[in-house]
């Protein structure tokens, strides 16, 4: 095994720049899904706050719900938005939340979904 060279290394600490791209990729890789999604998507996309995140390990779509009603109508379309997303990363994961579930969010691996929906 070998040691990496200290340039080789990521930085122990993101640098005000790097945030700021991290944040501008973000928004971008948003703005696209959210165009690409068919009209009825976008519609069901509106009744939420969500977002796109990234993760080094994952992209991730946080869809939090207002209530419990506009959640189930979220898992009815589960597996249209995975569908979407998965055009963006095979890795990508929905993250749906309620007011009630914030801590314990329901998490969905987009390469999950054809055998659980």
């Amino acid at each position: 095994m070998t040691h990496a060279q200290a340039d080789d290394l990521p930085p122990i600490q993101l640098s005000r720049q790097d945030r700021i791209w991290h944040y501008q990729l973000e928004s971008a890789t948003g703005r696209r899904f959210f165009e690409t999604c068919s009209g009825s998507l976008q519609a069901l996309l509106m009744t939420s706050q969500w977002k796109i995140s990234s993760t080094a390990q994952a992209l991730v779509l946080v869809i939090h719900c207002p209530q419990e009603q506009t959640k189930q109508r979220i898992l009815n379309y589960v597996k249209p938005l995975g569908q979407q997303l998965a055009q963006f990363s095979p890795q990508a994961v929905l993250r749906i939340t309620t007011p009630e579930t914030v801590a314990d969010p329901l998490e969905i691996r987009v390469d999950e979904l054809t055998a659980l929906w």
